[in-house]
């Protein structure tokens, strides 16, 4: 960061200000006093590195607009108008501010961070060419307006999914089925910015006609493309805005004691056992299935029985870590002893590969209505059966909002009745009882 002008010579340009003189010489320490003025380091104002700004301060809403300044080493790239907006979402966006005949106009350059975003100085680099353009008599941000303006929902939802790459695999997989399956085939010829409420009600109700659910997770995405639109000025508004989603009742599926018992005969017969590891894993630690086959081994400590789960594969996006019971951690054990030299827990399976291994079990075990997921309820209700309370099943699944552990109350109010009816049972005198 470059030090700021020292105050003795600011205070010597003033002073030639207002000292009499010729018009000339007031004019021109007047400029040099401008200059110095618009280029002073303030907290809005100064020379941009990456660590300035990755630090820069987030808005609580909108965003705020900073401006780098020039550079004092002789190599140094000075861009007039050069500046980073943040968003009160975090995100930071390069932009070039600029006057064209009389007007301004503000040129997205690009989003800060690792490929594919930009860092600080290519960012500067962009930024300086289209700034040559602009002194040549363009105005960029219109022509870049304009070109943006015209793209379709096909294109909007692209651009999307190529920012949404790095989420976590089960989103991204979620984000494009919807997409693919009904956001394009409904919307994706027209403009995104002509899309209006009533195209994404009419969406949102023929689907909610065959699978409410499903709906409403199109409406989720919906909104979500049509703010990445307004983030990146391709459109000025999100249709989506005031469509509230259908009711949903959250699943309580589980298995019961016979279910399990036929589940676990299914597991053991089943043609591929590493395949059946991988459903036995999820049931002794109720991890989700994008947590189990993104596991790797060094994420493992088998001496001691923790699985450290990284933030990257979480539906949190923070780390967890899991106590392993002593029959995961048997199994994980043995399965490390047959193939030691594995990086991948399971490796070469997928979300999709695994889909018919887990039909079949169904179907060997004769369970029905029951999801993959519902593995994951199952382990939670066990943590209730055997006396535990909602805060041990949030801990044990990662949940960081106790309306998540919630849903699971219903099974601590049927333990409670169980508990108070056996006990009426051995307290109640025979007349009571009679009555």
């Amino acid at each position: 960061m470059p030090v700021d002008y020292p105050t003795d010579k600011r205070n010597k340009i003033a002073a030639l200000a207002k000292r009499p003189g010729t018009q000339a010489e007031g004019q021109a320490a007047k400029a040099a006093l401008s200059r110095l003025e618009a280029n002073a380091v303030t907290p809005e104002r100064q020379r941009f590195t990456d660590r300035v700004v990755a630090a820069l301060p987030v808005p609580a809403s909108g965003y705020k607009l900073y401006r780098d300044v020039p550079g004092t080493g002789r190599r140094d790239v000075n861009v007039p108008g050069f500046g980073v907006r943040v968003m009160a979402s975090g995100v930071r966006v390069f932009v070039l501010s600029y006057v064209v005949n009389g007007r301004d106009g503000r040129l997205k350059i690009g989003r800060f961070g690792p490929s594919p975003h930009l860092s600080v100085e290519a960012a500067r680099d962009k930024a300086r060419v289209e700034y040559l353009k602009i002194r040549g008599g363009a105005d960029r941000a219109k022509e870049e307006r304009e070109k943006r303006q015209a793209q379709t929902v096909a294109e909007l939802c692209d651009g999307f999914l190529k920012d949404r790459a790095d989420r976590r695999p089960a989103t991204v997989r979620m984000y494009t089925q919807i997409v693919t399956k009904e956001i394009k085939p409904a919307l994706g010829r027209h403009k995104a910015e002509l899309v209006e409420r009533s195209h994404i009600r009419d969406l949102h109700r023929k689907i909610s006609a065959r699978a409410p659910y499903q709906a409403n997770r199109v409406l989720t995405t919906c909104k979500a493309i049509f703010n990445f639109g307004i983030e990146e000025e391709i459109v000025t508004k999100n249709p989506c805005i005031g469509i509230a989603a259908k009711p949903e009742q959250k699943r309580k599926r589980y298995l019961k004691p016979d279910e399990l018992t036929r589940l676990n005969a299914a597991l053991h017969a089943h043609k591929h056992q590493r395949v059946a590891n991988l459903f036995r894993l999820m049931l002794l630690t109720g991890a989700r299935i994008g947590e189990t086959l993104a596991a790797k081994w060094a994420d493992f400590d088998l001496k001691s029985g923790y699985w450290t789960k990284p933030g990257a594969t979480t539906k949190t996006h923070t780390d967890h870590v899991v106590v392993l019971n002593p029959p995961a951690l048997s199994m994980l054990l043995k399965m490390r002893d047959a193939a030691p030299d594995d990086v991948a827990v399971f490796p070469g399976m997928t979300y999709d590969s695994v889909k018919d291994d887990w039909s079949d079990l169904l179907k060997t075990a004769k369970i029905t209505n029951f999801r993959r997921h519902d593995l994951r309820h199952s382990f939670a209700s066990a943590v209730l059966s055997a006396g535990f309370g909602l805060s041990d099943v949030g801990a044990l699944l990662g949940h960081t909002q106790p309306g998540t552990s919630a849903r699971y109350a219903h099974l601590v109010d049927q333990r409670q009745r169980d508990a108070t009816k056996a006990a009426g049972a051995v307290l109640a005198g025979p007349n009571i009882t009679k009555a």
